[in-house]
Formats: structure tokens, sequence, C-alpha cells
């Protein structure tokens, strides 16, 4: 009698002990965001992590605001001029400090050549680890930033260091990412990228539960489509001066050779159309083209205009109108206006 007492409280203990196991695995943390100014236009998100586990790019709302194997997320500043200012990066949530990477310059990688950065992708970096087998790095900041040790305790919100322009990258931003037991997780899913989430399709991108903390939900809503930058210039247009603000011009002359006008922009899909028009102060129409996008365009640069005029151009304010249709319906329009003197 006393021996089955025994064997059933110890079956009793170990039913106890595995069903514990089971519902009291440790939650894993919720962070927020690493940047202050997302309540405004001042900066947003430009890339989420690439579900695509093939050559294809796909981000958790099935869209292409990702890159080939893109494990982060990117929240960029809406221009250069921020970043010189400076913009803090903060830890998303509390932890040690365990790795940091300094000393690497703030420059575009066209200038440099990815072969220059390659191994160090991430530029300037800081690595906090939450327990539990939770990560979050923090890339691409500013030279001479970090003001954290390695080592250290640090509190959610506390400053690591400014957002820059060091390692692979086109633009001034801090690349998060979070990891759990070496895995890359996406926040907005709390999964990561995998063969079986991919052969679900989009419904298993969109599932899941986020890693984001309560209250920024509609901050950080999901934006389909969105103009990064637009502006005239009379010189040939290339989009990395356009990133750069170096058609940011109210004014033209009436000598210019060149009246043009280029976007900037992310999140267009196969089957949008666009079209672009220019108007001259009577109202009458400069230019005028339309096309249909043929695939899905993380990033796309689109100019138009007219080139080599032998006369001076009329004198007054000429308007660009720039609009994108998804299905007759428009999901992105830009309007701007420019003097010629």
């Amino acid at each position: 009698m006393l021996r089955r007492l025994q064997i059933t409280l110890i079956g009793f203990a170990l039913t106890i002990l595995l069903t514990t196991g089971e519902t009291n695995a440790a939650a894993p943390p919720l962070f927020d965001p690493p940047l202050d100014c997302l309540a405004n236009a001042d900066c947003f998100i430009q890339k989420y992590v690439d579900h695509d586990i093939g050559p294809g790019v796909r981000d958790y709302r099935c869209g292409p605001l990702s890159g080939n194997g893109h494990k982060g997320t990117d929240f960029r500043l809406a221009n250069f001029e921020m970043m010189e200012r400076g913009v803090s990066v903060r830890a998303g949530a509390d932890g040690v400090i365990v790795a940091i990477r300094k000393g690497m310059p703030d420059v575009h990688v066209a200038l440099v050549g990815k072969g220059a950065v390659l191994d160090r992708g991430l530029g300037n970096a800081v690595v906090i680890d939450h327990g539990d087998g939770w990560r979050s790095t923090y890339g691409h900041l500013r030279r001479g930033s970090i003001s954290v040790a390695k080592g250290r305790k640090i509190r959610r919100g506390e400053i690591l260091g400014q957002v820059g322009l060091s390692g692979l990258t086109e633009f001034p931003h801090v690349h998060f990412q979070i990891i759990h037991n070496g895995a890359p997780v996406d926040p907005f899913t709390g999964t990561s990228p995998s063969r079986a989430a991919q052969s679900d399709g989009c419904r298993a991108h969109t599932s899941g539960s986020s890693l984001w903390r309560e209250g920024w939900k509609d901050v950080l809503a999901y934006k389909r489509i969105f103009l990064l930058h637009a502006g005239f210039s009379n010189k040939p247009m290339k989009r990395a001066a356009l990133q750069y603000g170096l058609y940011g011009r109210a004014t033209l002359p009436r000598t210019a050779k060149n009246f043009l006008f280029g976007v900037f922009f992310a999140g267009a899909r196969e089957g949008d159309v666009y079209r672009l028009r220019l108007f001259e102060p009577s109202g009458g129409v400069l230019f005028d083209k339309a096309q249909k996008f043929t695939k899905d365009s993380p990033v796309r640069f689109i100019f138009g205009g007219k080139t080599n005029r032998a006369t001076p151009w009329p004198v007054g304010e000429y308007h660009a109108v720039f609009d994108i249709r998804s299905a007759g319906d428009p999901v992105l329009t830009v309007k701007q206006s420019v003097q010629i003197r």
C-alpha cells in the first residue's frame, strides 16, 4: 500500500513538473522601437524582415519592403541633415551589453564598394542580451556616438548611440534585429522565416504575436507605399543626389537647358500604374508619361521632363504631379512646384 502511494505521488509530481514546464515557459521580452521620432514624418520603417527564404523578397505583409535575406527592421531618417544634427538610438528592452563595434566611418556604400564593408555590414553596432536566448542588435550607428560599454546593464529607453551611415548602407538608419537562440525573429510576428511558413503563403507571414510593447501599434502601422524624396533639377538626375537633397531648389533659371522632376519611393507592386506630369504656368501639359510596374519594387527612382531646350523658359510657377494607382485607386500622390525666373 505504501509503495503504491509512493508511486502515485511520484507520478503526480512528474505530471506537475511537466505541466509547469509547458505552461511557465519564459515569455519573450517585449520591445520599444529604437527611435523616438516615429510619431511624425521625421523617421519611418523602410525595410522589414525578409520572409522569403529563397531568392525572392517578401515582408510580413507579403509586400516587397525588405531585401533578400534581410534579418532586421530598418528605421530610416527622413534626410541626411537629421543624421548630422544627431538622432539618439535607444535600447528596446532591459538587458546587458554583450558586444560593441566602433570606429567605422559614416559613408555611402556606393563610394567605397560593398567589398570594403561586407564583412562588417552592420557597421558600428551594439548587441544587448535580454536573457533566455533573446538578443537585440542595433547597427549602422554613427562613428564616435556609442555611449555604452560592454558588460554594462542597460535599461529600456537608455541611449546607446546615434543613427549613422556606417557599414553596408546607402541611407542613415538603424538596423534593429531581434535574435532568439541564434535565429532572427520578426518583431511584427514573433516568428522566424522558415520553409514551413513560406509554403503556407501570405497567411503564415501575418500570423503570430507581435514583440512590440503595448501602445506602439498605431505608430508602427504598415505603410503599403510611401515617398522617400522628390525634387526638380536642371541637371541630369541621379538617385543618390536626390537622396542627399541636391535637387531641393525653389527656383530654376530661365536659361536652363533641362527641366526635370524626380521621385524616389518605396513599395510599388506588380500591376500598379504610375503617371508623371509636368505643367507650364499657363496650365499646359509639358510632360506626361504613364507606365505599369511589371514587378514588385522595394524602392524605385523615376524622373522625367524636357531636355536640351534651346530657348529660355517662360517665367512663372511650374507644377509636377506624380501618382500611383492600384486597381484604379490612388495609393500615392506627390505634388510639387518650382519657380522659373
